[in-house]
């Protein structure tokens, strides 16, 4: 649809994954304090 190759779809999965991650472990901090 848009023209992106595999890799591009990896490169923003991996974006996406890193993202997470850091909300998770801020989410997490929240809670535990």
């Amino acid at each position: 649809m848009f023209g992106f190759s595999t890799a591009d779809w990896l490169f923003i999965g991996f974006i996406l994954l890193v993202i997470a991650f850091c909300v998770g472990i801020s989410d997490m901090r929240k809670k535990k304090s």
